[in-house]
């Protein structure tokens, strides 16, 4: 593309080279799932008046890489359906004037000594059972699916009323999953899977499902291939490792969708500069973790500096008990605070402490176009001055960084203030071309690093 010719775009989404790259980094798929996995969609009450208590686009996020995926469960099933896998077990049973099986002799003396010449028998005879530690799991699955689906659609009733699509696609597979539960071979096994639910709640506790794994070792499993595919998706789906499903049809689902993209892309770059501070400047990742929104997500280490890394994270680090936010709505009843954090706050301990506020936008721009968001991270500064010039060290001057994507020249470019305020503007982009990306994060983490007086 000609450079004279980019200009202003509200988004953009990655090409399929681009996505390829993305996905075939293990590790950055890996932290991608962990992302995923962090999010718990326990049912809870919906109504018009409800907030989703976590960013409800990632649940439409997660839902479309559920529904690209459910295909292939219900194929799997499908396959499953034609040859089900069963036992025998001993079954008491009492025949009318003839014995069948194994005469339970203890029923039968019972029945002479009290002078009674016996006309029922009690006996033990082989029976085939559907119940299996195979069957259980997948009605616990099915039922988890089920639950899932139904909430999804609540949640999208409320907050995307006009997505008729996804309601539609939802209704048709919850149809087929429904008549699937009816099955009679399925119905003894749901009764099982009811009473592990009930003792372990929705998370099928390990202990069963090690189960099916020593009746697989044991070749005790008909149809194994159907059995191993829809058990390797439930297994998937009960642990919430959405990222896990991704496939051709998953990628081109989600590589169109506005929301995946912008929160792939901050991910990205939250993901890349945690690796060059640990690859080129010789950080310790002491620590990770998924509960995002509520600790750190890396804490890294040197010599010199103790950093600790957090996404979308605004309360404790840009206002507290003490120092509030200084801009407020004005209402009749109360004040409420003007919201609006950064995405990525980078804490710095030295001698004191200090924060770098970075902002991420998946927007395609050049050097000297981005003064709307230069003026929001002003902005920033305005609203969260009591942390700034209280909480954290005054005497330093204050560093932030705007990340934007440009996936054919790469730019950087600083701007100040009469205080010192340092303002990195940067591109990014996800290539394996070394200028665009890996050179652009060292400058990045430079920028992040440097440590100056007033």
């Amino acid at each position: 593309m000609d450079q004279d010719k980019l200009t202003y775009s509200s988004y953009n989404n990655f090409s399929e080279e681009q996505m390829d790259f993305l996905f075939s980094d293990e590790k950055f798929v890996n932290f991608l799932s962990h992302y995923f996995s962090s999010y718990d969609y326990d049912l809870q009450p919906i109504n018009g008046k409800t907030v989703f208590e976590k960013d409800p686009q990632h649940v439409l996020i997660f839902l479309r890489v559920i529904l690209a995926n459910i295909k292939n469960f219900l194929s799997y099933f499908e396959m499953l359906n034609r040859n089900i896998s069963y036992l025998y077990h001993k079954e008491h049973k009492r025949f009318q004037g003839q014995i069948k099986g194994t005469l339970m002799v203890n029923y039968y003396v019972k029945e002479i000594a009290m002078h009674n010449i016996p006309k029922n028998y009690d006996c033990l005879i082989k029976a085939k059972s559907y119940n299996t530690p195979e069957n259980i799991y997948i009605a616990f699955g099915l039922e988890e699916i089920t639950r899932k689906f139904k909430y999804f659609a609540k949640i999208i009733s409320v907050i995307n009323k006009d997505n008729v699509t996804e309601l539609e696609l939802i209704f048709n597979y919850l149809k087929r999953l429904e008549e699937f539960q009816k099955e009679s071979y399925f119905i003894s096994s749901k009764n099982d899977a009811n009473k592990i639910r009930r003792k372990y709640g929705n998370r099928y506790p390990r202990n069963e499902r090690i189960k099916i794994d020593i009746r697989f070792r044991k070749n005790k499993i008909k149809n194994e291939r159907a059995y191993k595919n829809i058990i390797h998706w439930l297994d998937q789906f009960n642990n919430f490792n959405s990222i896990a499903f991704v496939d051709d049809d998953t990628l081109e689902m989600l590589r169109y969708d506005k929301k995946f993209t912008d929160t792939l892309f901050e991910l990205w770059n939250l993901f890349k500069i945690k690796e060059t501070l640990v690859n080129k400047f010789d950080f310790v990742e002491e620590s990770n973790s998924i509960e995002f929104g509520k600790n750190s997500i890396f804490s890294l280490a040197s010599e010199e500096l103790d950093l600790e890394i957090y996404y979308q994270k605004g309360k404790g680090i840009y206002w507290n008990d003490f120092y509030e936010r200084t801009w407020s709505y004005i209402k009749k009843d109360n004040q409420q605070k003007l919201v609006g954090i950064p995405d990525i706050s980078i804490v710095r301990y030295e001698k004191t402490k200090t924060v770098v506020m970075i902002d991420i936008k998946n927007k395609i721009r050049r050097k000297g176009q981005n003064s709307e968001e230069i003026y929001k991270m002003i902005g920033y500064y305005s609203n969260f001055s009591d942390m700034f010039t209280k909480y954290y060290d005054d005497s330093i001057k204050k560093h932030s960084v705007l990340i934007f994507r440009n996936d054919n020249k790469q730019f950087s470019e600083k701007i100040t203030d009469n205080n010192g305020t340092i303002l990195l503007n940067a591109s990014v982009s996800p290539s394996s071309d070394i200028e665009l990306c890996n050179n652009q994060f060292k400058i990045i983490c430079e920028h992040i690093l440097t440590i100056e007086k007033r």
